[in-house]
């Protein structure tokens, strides 16, 4: 292990553990270097890489700090992106990347599981999630056109939980599965990072007729997310 890379595991695992909480100050560049015996060099790689990842923010002639940016959400609980970062204190949002609509047949597997006919519409749409401006996941969303017959496109911006809701949506229950993953080119200029591990999180979402009404691949900057869950002994 390269000696930049001992240095941001430290660290990371230091904000994991909550010795280093959002806010606080890391040591400088050269408090770094002594430390951990490398050049001024290395330790700035190890704080820009970490900065990059989204763990810390640094700022001109003030330091580096744990960032504040990382959501949490408890598995089990059916909330919407935006539902999350609004408790979260943080302002969410939604940059339009791609919009298309597609006739069902052209996706026969979730033609099938969505009840449609051939002649039917799927919305697809893919989406920059940000939390007060700043870049969290892509979005690859499928929509049944059960509750989405046509599309503001000004309303994307905000959440397309409530735009079904709206139309007469009731979520039931949601089926999901997470993988880790590396982003592609465009994926890491989408989100501003560089070889920094994706969280996927799948999302199978049905409604009062269990009818599969949403499918989406959000995908997380790993480090900004946090998910929880609690198991009984039965």
């Amino acid at each position: 292990m390269n000696k930049y890379e001992q240095i941001i595991n430290y660290y990371r695992q230091q904000i994991v553990d909550k010795v280093l909480k959002p806010g606080d100050q890391l040591p400088n560049e050269i408090e770094i270097a002594q430390t951990f015996q490398v050049s001024r060099m290395t330790a700035n790689k190890a704080l820009n890489i970490l900065a990059q990842e989204g763990c810390i923010r640094r700022v001109k002639g003030q330091g580096s700090f744990v960032d504040n940016q990382q959501i949490v959400k408890a598995i089990g609980n059916l909330t919407s992106f935006t539902d999350d970062i609004t408790k979260m204190g943080q302002k969410p949002g939604a940059i339009l990347v791609e919009y298309r609509i597609e006739r069902a047949d052209k996706l026969p597997n979730l033609m099938e599981k969505m009840k449609l006919g051939p002649d039917d519409a799927i919305h697809y749409i893919v989406r920059i999630r940000t939390a007060d401006e700043t870049p969290i996941a892509i979005s690859y969303t499928y929509l049944s056109q059960k509750y989405m017959s046509s599309v503001d496109l000004r309303k994307i911006e905000g959440s397309v939980y409530q735009i079904m809701q709206e139309n007469g949506a009731q979520f039931k229950y949601s089926d999901g599965e997470m993988t880790a993953m590396m982003p592609t080119e465009d994926e890491k200029r989408l989100l501003k990072i560089k070889d920094v591990a994706l969280l996927r999180n799948i999302t199978w979402m049905y409604d009062q007729d269990d009818d599969l009404i949403e499918y989406t691949e959000m995908l997380y900057i790993g480090s900004r997310y946090n998910y929880y869950y609690r198991t009984v002994n039965q």
